[in-house]
């Protein structure tokens, strides 16, 4: 499962009788032991690191800013290569799902429209 759609999945505006959310959930949502660090670290210091296009589509992450907090965590260089890097594949899924044709609009697209 790709991390971007885990870490981007909103749940749906109404639930159809006689269901509950869980039901809406995939059947294979978990990270491996490998990714937590990488998913940690997005959720705590890149989630809010987003360069939009013009039309408010997400175009990727703000590297001055990610390397910034990369930095701030003293980890050797061949860590912090390996996390940076691992955190670009969560941004490219995450770019992939929110802009493929007929996903859910983020928020800030929905403003702009």
């Amino acid at each position: 499962m790709d991390l971007g759609w885990v870490l981007y999945w909103r749940p749906p505006e109404s639930i159809a009788e006689g269901f509950e959310l869980e039901d809406y959930l995939p059947d294979d949502l978990a990270v491996w032991p490998c990714h937590v660090q990488a998913l940690a670290f997005f959720h705590e210091f890149c989630r809010t690191q987003w360069r939009l296009t013009p039309a408010g589509t997400l175009a990727g992450l703000d590297y001055t800013a990610v390397l910034a907090c990369l930095k701030s965590l003293r980890l050797s260089k061949k860590d912090a290569d390996k996390l940076f890097s691992d955190v670009r594949q969560i941004e490219r899924g995450a770019v992939e799902a929110s802009n493929a044709p007929g996903e859910q609009a983020p928020t800030w697209r929905k403003a702009a429209e």
